[in-house]
């Protein structure tokens, strides 16, 4: 409306005008709030989804390291379990050439003991028949 039209109105036509202004008025800042809101909502939302993100980063690099560190742990303990098992083997088979030794030993002596002319051949004497007498 320009202002030659304004001024043509009466005071009851202004009044609804100005009534009018105010309602359309109150009405858009009513949804400029609401926009506001829906605004911040959002930006809250990016604002959480980079945090989100951030922080899955952050747990991906620690679980990471957590994986790192185990497999590096297993493959201490693998060796030191081989270094293990190569010092029982080796001791097993000093044990087992130390029995067979000792075996062979006592083996040895059990023949000797058993031998009828052990005793004879201790004294120098070569008849064994006669029990050291001669014919």
């Amino acid at each position: 409306m320009t202002e030659k039209e304004l001024r043509k109105l009466n005071r009851y036509e202004l009044l609804e005008m100005l009534l009018a202004q105010g309602k359309k008025l109150e009405r858009l800042e009513r949804e400029l709030a609401e926009a506001n809101e829906r605004l911040a909502q959002r930006q809250q939302i990016v604002a959480t989804s980079g945090t989100m993100a951030e922080a899955a980063m952050r747990l991906n690099r620690v679980f990471e390291a957590a994986d790192s560190a185990a497999k590096e742990y297993l493959s201490n303990m693998e060796l030191i379990a081989n270094s293990l098992l190569d010092d029982a083997r080796r001791k097993a088979a000093r044990i087992i050439k130390d029995a067979e030794q000792q075996a062979q030993i006592y083996s040895e002596h059990l023949e000797e003991q058993n031998d009828p002319q052990r005793e004879y051949r201790q004294k120098g004497t070569a008849d064994t028949f006669t029990g050291g007498t001669e014919w």
